[in-house]
């Protein structure tokens, strides 16, 4: 198997840890860069040498043990992914060799190392063979005993190498994962971090990078995050007294913020929310045939009631899945190689999980972890070799402030693998001491985020107010209208502004159409897809792609060709461009 550029960079820190002493390694890279087939090579490299004898794999789920079978069968290794601890523990019990030199892996879930008595037989195993071990996802394992990081430490001690694999190397309990080093940090405001060390590194915003050839190709796509900005109202009568009552107004402005009130299914700022994201697939699903939407929900009531909304929208192909559903990894395994339109979901969709065909999201859960956040995107960013250079994904999320921060940092997700003892999870439902008696909420689109920056503008409201007026244009929000109120008054639009560097022209060019597309869709231009608006800025500069090695002077050429597009969009006239 050919290896990539970083592939090769993770490979020879190993190297190095390795002859330096170390009998551990953490790979953080970020989700779809093939985490999977870097340890398979490096299993591979080991057996041959017979550097070790066997090698136990821990996957956190059975659909996690299908990717390492499929993988390790590329290099010819045999597997064994069905061992139960009973057999593991009658052979050792007889001092049996439990390695097969022609099945000499096996791969098992932190769930089965964790079982009672478990630890003991792992433990065994490790100390009379050389073992290679692997930790998939080690951030499910905490060092505290929590999340089976306690038995992972007991049973693999004694490993000849462990290799830790992760693409959220971090976890939100604020404990310190097991076989990985962690600096103890105070933050300015006493914020207590433990901040994983890993011995290689590589972001989703580096994985972005690549040059598209063959040692360096495209593994991860851009993705859009858009905000919708959401009101409820929400008013309660107090049970035990029944003459009070109360009244609260979530907008996702505080961190306390529940997201539930805005994810209410009932609630118009949800339905349009919804409608938002179904509009956005069906743009994706004219030059992307089976693309497919996900939406993660909150429980099982509300995936119900999701789907449900769905097929009144119109849409019928709707598969729902969730974990205690009969043959739950079957639903999902369909939905990958089918075209229906819309998988509805709790929380079952997550790591591990590879559906390409996934361009689409929507985050309904009121999950407010980093981990889950990061996790839920991961499932959007997977290349897919089967369609062209200008892929996107985007993903439509409420804009709740914590929620919004996690989109401005995606783009550094393993760079900043910290773990705050103080972050908590999502708001909660209000408890039995109240009951709710009316609610209200409504909501609209509110820009974006791409490339870690966001498209807000500057406000100077009478004026652009009365010239909307005036012109009678049907903007989604106020802000919006800014930057082609500035065009007007002969002034160069200002559609992003932000408190980071400022970027290169490859950003430029990209934030343009993200600008142009969702302007294309206050218009009704159902051409501006992004595919179709990179591939028609390329043909106008002469270019078969955008890339790393793209000329300067070609790429401000190019944003010059993108901005008179957008001025055509947002000021149609006789001249305007179609493409």
């Amino acid at each position: 198997m050919k290896l990539r550029k970083w592939q090769i960079q993770a490979r020879e820190k190993v190297q190095t840890s390795r002859a330096n002493g170390s009998d551990r390694v953490l790979i953080a890279v970020a989700p779809g860069a093939g985490k999977t087939h870097l340890a398979a090579s490096l299993i591979a490299d080991d057996l041959l040498a017979k550097i070790v004898t066997g090698v136990v794999i821990v996957v956190p789920s059975r659909a996690i043990k299908g990717q390492w079978v499929r993988a390790l069968k590329e290099y010819g290794l045999g597997v064994v992914d069905d061992v139960d601890n009973a057999t593991l523990t009658e052979y050792v019990a007889r001092g049996m060799g439990v390695f097969d030199p022609a099945r000499p892996i096996f791969v098992v879930t932190y769930q089965q190392v964790s079982a009672t008595g478990a630890p003991d037989i792992f433990a065994v195993l490790c100390s009379r063979n050389k073992v290679f071990a692997v930790f998939d996802e080690i951030h499910h394992a905490a060092d505290d005993g929590a999340d089976f990081g306690e038995s992972l430490l007991a049973g693999f001690d004694d490993a000849t190498f462990k290799l830790s694999l992760s693409g959220t190397p971090f976890n939100t309990k604020g404990t310190r994962l097991a076989f990985c080093e962690s600096d103890r940090v105070v933050d300015a405001d006493g914020t207590v971090r433990n901040v994983t060390r890993a011995d290689f590194t590589k972001s989703y915003g580096e994985l972005l990078n690549a040059d598209g050839n063959d040692d360096d190709p495209y593994v991860v796509r851009p993705v859009t995050f858009i905000r919708w900005n959401g009101e409820a109202r929400w008013r309660y009568q107090h049970l035990a007294d029944p003459e009070q009552f109360s009244e609260r107004l979530v907008n996702g402005t505080r961190k306390t913020d529940s997201l539930v009130p805005l994810l209410d299914p009932d609630g118009e700022s949800f339905h349009k929310m919804l409608r938002a994201a179904l509009d956005e697939l069906e743009d994706v699903r004219r030059h992307h045939a089976n693309a497919g939407l996900l939406v993660t929900t909150m429980d099982a009531d509300h995936c119900e009631h999701v789907a449900e909304l769905i097929r009144k929208f119109g849409v019928s192909d709707v598969v729902i899945v969730r974990h205690d559903m009969p043959r739950a990894l079957k639903v999902i395994d369909d939905f990958a190689r089918g075209h229906q339109r819309a998988l509805v979901a709790i929380k079952m969709v997550a790591e591990g999980v590879d559906i390409t065909r996934l361009r689409v999201g929507l985050y309904a859960s009121d999950t407010q972890t980093r981990m889950y956040f990061a996790q839920f995107t991961g499932r959007f960013l997977r290349w897919d070799k089967s369609l062209n250079a200008s892929q996107f994904a985007s993903i439509v999320i409420p804009e709740h402030v914590t929620l919004i921060q996690y989109a401005l940092d995606i783009e550094r997700m393993i760079l900043d693998a910290a773990i705050q003892s103080t972050e908590g999870g999502g708001g909660t439902v209000p408890g039995p001491t109240r009951i709710v008696i009316d609610k209200c909420s409504n909501g609209q689109l509110n820009g974006a985020i791409q490339h870690g920056l966001p498209y807000e503008d500057q406000t100077e409201i009478e004026e652009v107010k009365a010239w909307i007026r005036r012109a009678n244009v049907p903007f989604v929000s106020l802000a919006a209208a800014i930057p082609l109120w500035r065009n007007v008054r002969g002034r160069a639009p200002e559609p992003v502004r932000s408190q980071e560097q400022e970027p290169d022209e490859s950003k430029r060019n990209d934030r343009l159409v993200g600008q142009i597309v969702m302007y294309g869709k206050r218009f009704n231009r159902s051409d501006l897809a992004y595919e179709t608006v990179n591939a028609w800025a390329n043909r106008q500069v002469g270019i078969p792609r955008k890339d790393k090695l793209t000329p300067i002077a070609t790429l401000v050429h190019r944003r010059e060709v993108l901005q008179r597009l957008l001025r055509s969009v947002v000021m149609p006239s006789d001249d305007s461009i179609t493409l």
